[in-house]
């Protein structure tokens, strides 16, 4: 795991957070697994070149497909990893293995010291149950969203036929079905005040509260 780990993390580059994710700082803790991230992204991305390779006439776009697809996975991610992160967070900053002199500077040592290959590992090893539920949730978000997709364009011509016969159908809204897979799963996407909460779990851990 180490290696593939090492590998992963020198070929990705910093993933597309949904912009709420990305105001608040708890979203690092999502470093810890942008491999297994970026692993799912790379297997809905080959899933869907087969699907339009399929259907002549997919109406979808690959990438931003991806993209939108992969919009919500994050901050159910978030909150599967938070508990758990925080706690570490709190074991660290008891052991005096953080640095600075203000919460948000020790949050922030702890996310550098999670950066490194060898402590994401650690983290994951530390707890597998975690780690093998995390995996499972990616694998379900690439299994559904294809499932999705390959229905939709299964389905396309009925459904250009019924609803955009007399105005023209173009390609269907990749936003939509992000929100729509997410509702099916019955999941709904975090908000703000998810991270607030998580937020300020982290800073009073590092303040020892």
């Amino acid at each position: 795991m180490l290696r593939l780990f090492e590998r992963l993390r020198s070929e990705i580059g910093e993933l597309p957070l949904p912009g709420a994710l990305r105001e608040h700082r708890v979203s690092g803790f999502l470093e810890i697994i942008t491999p297994l991230m970026a692993r799912g992204r790379d297997r809905l991305r080959e899933g869907l070149q087969t699907i339009r390779d399929r259907f002549a006439d997919a109406p979808f776009e690959t990438a931003s497909t991806v993209d939108a697809l992969f919009e919500n996975l994050p901050s159910q991610l978030m909150r599967m990893l938070a508990p758990t992160l925080v706690l570490e967070l709190n074991v660290a900053r008891l052991q005096g293995e953080l640095t600075g002199d203000t919460p948000e500077e020790r949050f922030d040592s702890f996310l550098r010291l999670m950066r490194g290959s060898n402590a994401a590992v650690a983290i994951l090893k530390n707890y597998p149950t975690l780690a093998h539920q995390l995996v499972i949730h990616i694998n379900n978000w690439v299994d559904f969203s294809l499932q999705f997709v390959n229905h939709l364009c299964s389905d396309w011509d009925a459904i250009r036929l019924t609803f955009g016969a007399a105005r023209g159908t173009g390609p269907f809204c990749p936003r939509c079905t992000a929100a729509s897979g997410t509702r099916t799963r019955g999941e709904g996407s975090i908000d703000s005040r998810d991270l607030k909460g998580a937020g300020s779990w982290s800073t009073a851990e590092v303040h020892g509260r």
